[in-house]
């Protein structure tokens, strides 16, 4: 469970730094 919310919050702060990267 606790790897798995983990697994989710990195590839929600991936997602995030993509983004701003995109945005620039």
């Amino acid at each position: 469970m606790l790897a798995m919310c983990a697994a989710v919050h990195g590839m929600y702060v991936s997602l995030q730094v993509f983004c701003f990267l995109c945005s620039n």
